[in-house]
């Protein structure tokens, strides 16, 4: 166990962390974050307050590397019953829901995907082609959503208007 505390890196609210550890050969650094028990859980969905909590479930995700080691978070997540919208997973300042990186992670790659391609930022940040390409697809498939299009205009001119 390390004697560096970490939490100055990580600014995450509604969370507390719980261990470290890292490990010098591998150059990776594991830490173990839980809900605080403090706030109520809230939905992702419609962000109500949930009253009752389901099931706790872990989950290790991927997060920036903090100077030349890997960040791994191994997080405890809560399934809660919202009364709206029924089992659904709680909202987290971490990750999206169901996901497999941090945000901040997730906008880093995508700062990224504007200069570089695809193969070229999974290589710098040591992660999987697919993980990288599904990060960048849902950040197009967001950034298009809230574009509006006109439908295109059709003009039509009769022969005998012409004349």
């Amino acid at each position: 166990m390390s004697s560096i505390n970490i939490k100055s890196f990580f600014s995450f609210c509604r969370v507390r962390f719980v261990s470290q550890s890292i490990d010098s050969t591998n150059k990776t650094l594991n830490i173990t974050v839980k809900p605080d028990r403090r706030y109520k859980p809230v939905c992702y969905k419609c962000k109500g307050v949930a009253k009752t909590v389901h099931a706790y479930k872990q989950r290790t995700i991927r997060d920036l590397n903090v100077f030349d080691a890997r960040t791994y978070l191994r997080i405890v997540y809560r399934i809660i019953v919202c009364p709206r919208c029924g089992y659904t997973v709680e909202e987290s300042s971490l990750l999206q829901p169901y996901g497999r990186v941090t945000k901040r992670l997730a906008a880093h790659i995508i700062d990224l995907c504007r200069y570089m391609t695809i193969t070229d930022v999974a290589g710098h940040l040591d992660l999987d082609w697919r993980t990288v390409k599904k990060v960048h697809k849902q950040h197009l498939k967001e950034s298009v959503k809230f574009q509006l299009y006109s439908p295109p205009q059709f003009q039509f001119y009769s022969p005998l208007f012409l004349v």
